[in-house]
Formats: C-alpha cells, sequence, structure tokens
C-alpha cells in the first residue's frame, strides 16, 4: 500500500486532491486533511459516512451517499461528480476496493478531487507532474528553438545526459537529433505549433557516448506564448535490435531456400538430360541384342540373354529416374476409366510371374468374397504401383511367397472401398528403416547387395496419395514386409459378359503356384517382331501380330489370345511382363538343348 499511499500524498500536494478510506477490518472511516477541506467536514477521524457527506448539496447527498454505501458492501468501484451546499466548484468521487493479496480482508479507497477545467495551469501542472515522476517514458519541455526546460530521469538516463547539464541550460534537443531525422522533427515541430500536436514518428537521438538511440516521438503543444511543447519519447533499442535480427534472418533463410531451389533445379535438369542420353542408346543396344540373338546359339545365345536382361534392368532403372523426375516438375493427372477386374487380374498374374521368374519365389493371387466385377480406376497408375511393390517384394524375398492380396473393405455399393496387399516373407526391415521407407533415394541398412536407386517406393507413394490414400507398412526383420493401401473407387457389380466369378478361376487360387500357368516358348523371330512393337507402343500392330500367330502356329493359340486381348486392353505393362517371360522362357530352352 506503501506506492499507493504515496501516489495519493503526490496528488494531494496540488491542492485540488484528497481521499478518504474505510477499513473493512476495524469498521471505520478515515479521511485526510485535503478531503475534509474538499468536502467541507470535520477534521479526521470521521465517524460516519453521513459525517462525511454532510456538507454535500441535499438534492445529491442521498443519492451520492447510495452509492458509496453499495460500492462498500459490493466491494466493487464507482465515480461520481456532486457539488458541496452553496458553493459552485464541482466535486468528483473516484473509489474501488483494494484488498490484501493473501487475504479477503482490505479497504475501501476514495479519491476526493476538485474539477477543474481543461485549461485550468494548475490542472495541467498536476497532470505533467504525474506524468514526470512515473519513469515509463521519457518526458521533456521544450521550446522551438531547441532549449530543454524540464526533463525527466528516463529521458536523462536514455542519453546518458547529467541533470546538472540540464539545469544549466546546457541542454538542446536539436543538437541530441541525429542529422538524418532533423528534417523529420522540424516538420513535426510545425505540425504541433498548427494543429496542437503531432503525429507519433520515429527518430534518432544522439547518446553521450555517440551511439545512436531510435524511439517513437509524440509533441504535445504546451502554451502558445510563448511556444511550448512537452515531448514524449520512449526507446524502442530493444525492439529494433529485434527487428534487425529477424531482417537477418529471413534474409539467411531466403538465401537458403533459394540455393536449395537452384540446387533442386539443376538435379531435375541434370537427371532429365542424363536420363534420356542413357535411355537412347540403350535401345539401340537391346535391338542389336535382339538382331544377334537371331544366329546365335550355344553359350553365345546364353550371353546375348544375360546381356539383354542387365539391360532391360537398367532401363527399368532410367524409366524410374525420369518418372520421379517428371512427377517432381509437373505432376500428371489420373485418368480413370472402367477396368474389368477379370482381365486386369489376369494381366497382374503376369506382372507377378515375370517379377518371381528369376528369385526362385512363387507368386500367388488371395481374393476376398464378393468382389466388384469391374471398377473405376486409372489403370495404368495403379498397374505401376502394384508392380513396384511386386518387384520391391521379389528383390528382397529368395526362395519365398510373393503374394497380392485384394479384397472389398465397405459393402457391396456402387461407391466403396478395395484393400490391395503385396506381402513377402523376405528379409524384412529395421523399424529404422521403416520410417523413412518412402524417401527418395533412401535405402535400407540391409539392402547393401541389392541394386537399385530408391525411388520405386518414392514413385508409388506419390501415386497413391494422388489416388487419395497412403501406402501403410508392416514389416519385421527376417520374417518379411506387408505393402497395401486401401482406395475409394465407383464399383460395378454386375455380371460382365463372358465373365466367370472370380473365385472360379483357376489362375486365382491361393493353392495352385505359378508353374501351372507356364506358358510355351515363342518362334525367335515372332519374339523379337513382339518386343519390337511392345517398345513401341503399336497396339494396332500387336492385334495384327496374335492373329498372324494364332493362324501360324496352332500350338501358340493361348499365346496369341492372350497378346490380343492385353492388346486391346491397351496393358503394355502386362505385355512387356509377358515378353521378358518368353524371353526367359528361350533362353532356358536354348540352354537345355545345349546341355543336351
Amino acid at each position: 500500500m506503501s506506492s499507493a499511499l504515496a501516489l495519493l500524498n503526490l496528488l494531494a500536494e496540488g491542492g485540488h486532491t484528497g481521499f478518504w478510506s474505510y477499513s473493512d477490518n476495524t469498521k471505520t472511516f478515515f479521511a485526510d486533511a485535503a478531503a475534509c477541506q474538499l468536502l467541507g467536514c470535520s477534521a479526521s477521524p470521521v465517524s460516519s459516512l453521513t459525517d462525511l457527506l454532510a456538507a454535500v448539496d441535499a438534492s445529491a447527498r442521498v443519492e451520492l451517499q447510495h452509492e458509496v454505501q453499495q460500492a462498500i458492501t459490493r466491494r466493487s468501484s464507482f465515480y461520481r461528480e456532486f457539488r458541496l451546499a452553496g458553493r459552485r466548484n464541482q466535486l468528483s468521487m473516484r473509489g474501488r476496493w483494494s484488498a490484501r493479496a493473501d487475504s479477503d480482508e482490505g479497504a475501501f479507497i476514495c479519491v476526493v478531487e476538485r474539477v477543474l477545467s481543461l485549461g485550468a495551469p494548475e490542472r495541467t501542472h498536476l497532470r505533467f507532474s504525474l506524468m514526470m515522476a512515473s519513469n515509463v517514458v521519457g518526458i521533456f519541455i521544450a521550446g522551438p528553438d531547441g532549449e530543454i526546460f524540464e526533463a525527466n530521469d528516463y529521458f536523462l538516463n536514455m542519453l546518458g545526459l547529467e541533470r546538472q547539464a540540464l539545469e544549466a541550460g546546457q541542454l538542446n534537443w536539436q543538437t541530441l537529433t541525429a542529422p538524418h531525422t532533423m528534417d523529420l522533427t522540424l516538420r513535426s515541430v510545425q505540425q504541433m505549433t498548427l494543429r496542437g500536436g503531432s503525429l507519433p514518428y520515429e527518430k534518432e537521438y544522439l547518446h553521450a557516448d555517440g551511439r545512436r538511440i531510435p524511439a517513437l516521438v509524440a509533441l504535445s503543444q504546451l502554451s502558445a506564448e510563448p511556444v511550448r511543447g512537452i515531448v514524449i519519447v520512449l526507446d524502442i533499442s530493444d525492439l529494433k535490435s529485434t527487428q534487425s535480427e529477424l531482417l537477418i534472418r529471413n534474409a539467411q533463410l531466403l538465401e537458403r531456400s533459394q540455393a536449395a531451389e537452384r540446387a533442386e533445379a539443376a538435379k531435375t535438369l541434370f537427371l532429365s538430360s542424363v536420363s534420356h542420353e542413357l535411355r537412347t542408346p540403350l535401345h539401340t543396344m537391346l535391338g542389336h541384342v535382339s538382331l544377334m540373338r537371331k544366329n546365335a546359339s550355344g553359350e553365345e545365345l546364353q550371353q546375348l540373354c544375360v546381356v539383354e536382361r542387365s539391360s532391360m534392368h537398367l532401363l527399368r532403372l532410367i524409366e524410374d529416374l525420369l518418372e520421379y523426375n517428371h512427377s517432381t516438375i509437373a505432376p500428371e493427372q489420373l485418368e480413370p476409366e472402367l477396368v474389368v477386374l477379370e482381365g486386369y487380374l489376369h494381366s497382374l498374374r503376369l506382372i507377378g510371374d515375370a517379377a518371381t521368374e528369376n528369385t526362385d519365389n512363387q507368386f500367388f493371387i488371395q481374393l476376398g468374397a464378393a468382389l466388384p466385377t469391374a471398377m473405376v480406376v486409372d489403370e495404368g497408375r495403379l498397374t505401376q504401383v502394384l508392380r513396384i511393390l511386386m518387384d520391391n517384394a521379389c528383390k528382397y524375398t529368395r526362395a519365398g511367397v510373393v503374394i497380392f492380396s485384394l479384397s472389398l473393405e465397405g459393402p457391396q455399393a456402387q461407391r466403396s472401398k478395395l484393400r490391395f496387399s503385396v506381402e513377402d516373407n523376405g528379409r524384412g526391415m529395421d523399424p529404422a528403416d521403416v520410417d523413412h521407407v518412402f524417401e527418395p533415394l533412401k535405402r535400407g541398412s540391409n539392402t547393401a547387395d541389392i541394386h537399385g536407386l530408391g525411388l520405386g517406393l518414392a514413385i508409388a507413394a506419390q501415386w497413391i496419395t494422388r489416388m487419395g490414400s497412403r501406402i501403410a507398412v508392416q514389416s519385421t526383420r527376417g520374417i518379411g514386409s506387408n505393402f497395401s493401401f486401401v482406395l475409394d473407387l465407383e464399383l460395378s457389380f454386375e455380371a460382365v459378359t463372358h465373365s466367370r466369378p472370380l473365385q472360379h478361376l483357376p489362375a486365382f487360387s491361393p493353392n495352385i503356384p505359378r508353374a501351372a500357368m507356364a506358358l510355351q516358348p515363342l518362334p525367335e523371330q515372332d519374339l523379337h517382331n513382339l518386343g519390337e512393337l511392345i517398345r513401341m507402343g503399336r497396339l494396332g500392330r500387336l492385334q495384327d501380330w496374335a492373329k498372324a500367330l494364332e493362324k501360324r502356329c496352332p500350338q501358340n493359340q493361348e499365346a496369341a489370345t492372350l497378346v490380343g486381348e492385353l492388346a486391346g486392353n491397351a496393358d503394355l505393362d502386362a505385355l512387356e511382363a509377358l515378353h521378358g517371360r518368353w524371353v526367359a522362357l528361350g533362353c532356358d530352352s536354348e540352354a537345355r538343348q545345349r546341355e543336351d
């Protein structure tokens, strides 16, 4: 309470303010001499509120006493203006409850003040004295020519000045102003003389040690003759320092961001150019290998098959680079279409068989109950994702099992959810690797012996994200991995012409291994022509090739029918997988003949 009493005493020094209080503990009133003089009552102690307000004009006394009593009872605040009986001076009374921090006990303190006109010198002096003594901001009184007549400690300490210099008349605001802010300061002084005050503005003062002190300044005219102004100054050095640090930090972040963007653009351009440059000679190499195989036999044929397989592997790596690079620059839009599930699973079986062909794995397809007959999906992108997942499973599994599963997650409705899953019993992953498995160019800790760039899963994750889902991973090192995702699709459960229930197709029974679907080798020239047509994407010519093969080679009727169906569905991925399997069968056949 000492600071509050000091402030009240300071107010009372002006002769226009007093205070009285009511103690809740002792139930007594106390009024200082100034309050008693203003209220026209006897000197303290005051016995009651009635005695305290006895001199108030009768027309306002009852109402004022009622308001004060209510404020004391409710421990609230109030303000009221009134006059004493027979006097012209207007008084004001402002009260509030003040309680101790560690107790509910307290006192009601009320300030009594003579209401003066706003232009009264006494009231101005009182208010200015309070502002000067507060030292919350810097305040000084000055003239237009630079003289400083009075200043508080805040202002003097802010600029490292001595009060003796102020009292000796040695301080001048013009010499304390930084030269580059002088014009702005003079315009503000002119604005004050014309309008009575100025808008706040920023300027810099000169500290006694030569430093520049940034400040927020406002002027208010104190008198017109002679011209005197009150200057309010707030030191904003800390604010400016923080702003400077933020600007520097933002500039550094912007520079790093721009550097990262430039590096990313350079990497993207490099990948595009290098990938295209590598892919062109590879296509040429594959074409020549295919021609050389026509006249090759024995060990030479086997070596050419190894070259072709290695070249196809390298080509797929380059395609992954191009795919990831292109999706980063300009992501393609999905192109959903109606896909008949029976034909799609036939294509998927071929891709799975081709993926497991050289890894001694077995590939199975497991189907859930009540599957639809057709779905609306981007067939090409879905096949790309599943192919990546199956290739990945085969790479990390040896002499094991790779299973593709499809099940209906929701009701049999026009729009429902299908779960796609690829599972293997391969080497699996550590938990730390699972967290980063979809990051581009990121490979697991147990993959040093496996060739690859680490882009396949990143590409798959990108496409599934665009389809509105995400790939979930469950993996345990030494046991295997499961990659799955759920797509919300438009489905059809109506019967499709020439189709049978999926569960009745022997090709999709989980108990029949891929060996039951073995294909017969193709004539070498036909196989070469097929590969060229697939690489060029000539779907119409592929259908013509299938018809010609069926007429010329009845023993390859199944192969011709399959190629015709896949070409009709524009499924180049499945055709490429099928061609790869036939190439492998041809090499194995030649090798067996050489051994015999």
